[in-house]
């Protein structure tokens, strides 16, 4: 499984331009609302769901966004998402819960998990995520997160939450 380590050599490698911050260890996207003030751009929430057919999808949302989980089932056209295991997150993205993040595909060599990206999160000039530990975030534009997904041949969807 690839570290924090090499996922920051790998964004440097795409000559990607982001900024590290340090930080004590984030469980949930509340409990870092204090860096709001430290830290420019969408802050990230992540949901690792696994929908009734078996498939394995990411939202990659802006915190405070609502997610409805039975209208984005709708929408992928399933009867129903729920939250993947922690087993099947450490097995996918080699991640524990709280570390989620859309980095974790670095992981995911097999592309078992697709990504959906909030449209309106992804229309900021910065957004924050892990990079693979929960004591670090990363700012990356928004371009270049598309871009790192691209550059590993992972499937995505872009979504309007209301």
């Amino acid at each position: 499984m690839k570290t924090k380590q090499d996922l920051l050599q790998y964004l440097q490698e795409l000559n990607f331009v982001v900024k590290i911050y340090e930080h004590e260890p984030i469980f949930t996207a509340e409990q870092g609302k204090h860096l709001l003030e430290t830290i420019p751009g969408a802050h990230c929430k992540n949901l690792f769901l696994i929908d009734d057919q078996g498939n394995y999808w990411l939202v990659v949302a802006e915190f405070r966004t609502k997610i409805d989980l039975k209208n984005l089932a709708k929408t992928l056209n399933v009867k129903k998402l729920q939250f993947g295991s922690p087993e099947k997150l450490q097995e996918y993205f080699g991640v524990t819960p709280g570390s989620v993040t859309p980095f974790g595909i670095i992981n995911d060599s097999l592309n078992k998990v697709k990504l959906i990206l909030d449209k309106k999160t992804f229309e900021n000039e910065m957004i924050n995520v892990h990079p693979l530990i929960n004591n670090t975030t990363i700012s990356i534009k928004p371009n270049d997160m598309i871009k790192f997904i691209k550059a590993l041949s992972h499937d995505y969807l872009i979504c309007e939450f209301l």
